[in-house]
């Protein structure tokens, strides 16, 4: 067996947090590339819908972006359920979120 074919995550859901930022659309792109399925868990909501239907576009598998605060309880749980609801799990967990006013926009 090929090393990378031992890799594979095809199939496997991957919520990625702050995943319409610089370094979670990297995230989002391995895991498309390695045959799962990236949701892109922003703040910004318009940007990860974007990166997410760009992503669909440029790879083979199915890839959703959707607003959510992680600092809200509430809103991870609702979001949480909406991933449940369309793909029937989670497996993968990628805490990229982060909050830093050098590189938010008027920061």
């Amino acid at each position: 067996m090929d090393t990378l074919q031992k890799f594979r995550l095809d199939q496997r859901v991957a919520i990625i947090t702050g995943g319409a930022g610089l370094l979670g659309l990297q995230h989002a792109r391995a895991i498309a590339d390695a045959g799962g399925i990236p949701i892109l868990w922003d703040i910004n909501g318009p940007a990860a819908i974007a990166q997410a239907q760009g992503i669909k576009e440029r790879y083979p598998v199915d890839c959703q972006g959707l607003e959510v605060d992680i600092t809200s309880p509430e809103a991870v749980k609702g979001a949480l359920a909406k991933v449940v609801a369309s793909f029937g799990k989670v497996n993968i967990l990628i805490n990229n979120a982060a909050n830093d006013p050098k590189v938010a926009p008027g920061g």
